[in-house]
């Protein structure tokens, strides 16, 4: 798939969406206010592009 998957996936694991070569599924994401500092859940892929959730409390 080239670089761009290469630095999706070292984007994954950096924020803690994967798990060695597994990636989370949907439904183990935390989406309380206890969240972690910086855990951006994911919510889906239109087009190739990934849409990002951020918490605006932080």
């Amino acid at each position: 798939m080239g670089t761009h998957y290469e630095i999706y996936q070292q984007f994954g694991s950096a924020a803690g969406w994967r798990i060695g070569e597994s990636w989370f599924n949907y439904e183990q994401f935390n989406f309380s206010l206890a969240a972690p500092a910086g855990h951006l859940p994911g919510v889906g892929c239109w087009s190739g592009r990934i849409a990002l959730l951020s918490r605006p409390d932080l």
